[in-house]
């Protein structure tokens, strides 16, 4: 079931990442978006992990931190730098 979520969240999202590298488009959403996509991704694997056994709630803390740290470090920078 974990594997079936794994490949559901990633293969939603490739046609329209494949169009954008074609077409070389960038938005500002899609910068904000994408990464936040992974992470939500990541968190639900994670957490059906968690729950079925397969993953302790220590490692699924550490693995779900470094995701929160890692984006509000990113959305942190992204604010001070339209403040400039």
């Amino acid at each position: 079931m974990v594997v079936a979520v794994c490949h559901s969240c990633h293969d939603y999202r490739y046609p329209g990442r494949y169009i954008a590298r074609l077409r070389d488009e960038v938005s500002e959403l899609g910068k904000i978006l994408d990464p936040l996509a992974d992470k939500i991704g990541i968190g639900i694997v994670v957490v059906l992990m968690m729950v079925t056994g397969n993953l302790s709630l220590w490692y699924a803390g550490v693995i779900l931190g470094r995701d929160v740290l890692i984006f509000a470090g990113a959305s942190t920078s992204e604010f001070v730098k339209t403040l400039h």
